[in-house]
């Protein structure tokens, strides 16, 4: 059996950790600038250009507010790659299935709440100008969403694991 060189292992789990803290916070910082240009394409694609303004504007800069849950988000992903070795498999099996979980629910709240902005203000929806108050408690909701989706993931890892141990088993 091969021995792998410790130090090799370690610069190859900090690139793969690194890889992925970074992408996820620059797609939730990102993210609203792709849900506009989305709809505007699809509701409204005479007015293009628009966006190119948006980016400079404050209702971009205070649609920031989206990478804070997806930060707290990586900053759990990068957790996976620090687990020690003599880490059960149940407990490491389980928390990853919490991360996949927290970033889906994550994820999927996020869109929804600029999908509901962005329609709101480019289909001149009644209420949208005041739409963009959204973007400050996104933080919050998005925080508590994190939690939620890690807790399903969770508990839906130890159901497959406990399923798993049945049908070995048998």
């Amino acid at each position: 059996m091969m021995q792998i060189n410790r130090e090799v292992k370690v610069k190859e789990i900090y690139k793969y950790s690194g890889r992925w803290f970074w992408g996820i916070i620059i797609f939730g910082a990102l993210l609203p600038l792709i849900v506009e240009i989305i709809i505007k394409i699809i509701f409204d694609p005479q007015n293009f250009t628009d966006i190119f303004l948006s980016i400079t504007s404050s209702f971009f800069l205070a649609a920031l507010f989206n990478a804070i849950p997806l930060i707290i988000w990586a900053f759990v992903v990068r957790s996976l790659w620090y687990r020690p070795e003599s880490e059960i498999y149940q407990d490491f099996y389980k928390h990853k299935a919490g991360v996949i979980g927290a970033g889906i629910l994550t994820i999927g709240f996020i869109l929804y709440v600029n999908i509901g902005i962005w329609l709101g203000i480019i289909l001149h929806q009644p209420g949208a100008s005041t739409s963009a108050i959204a973007y400050f408690f996104l933080p919050f909701y998005g925080i508590m969403t994190n939690l939620l989706g890690y807790g399903l993931g969770r508990l839906i890892g130890k159901i497959i694991l406990a399923y798993k141990k049945n049908i070995n088993a048998m």
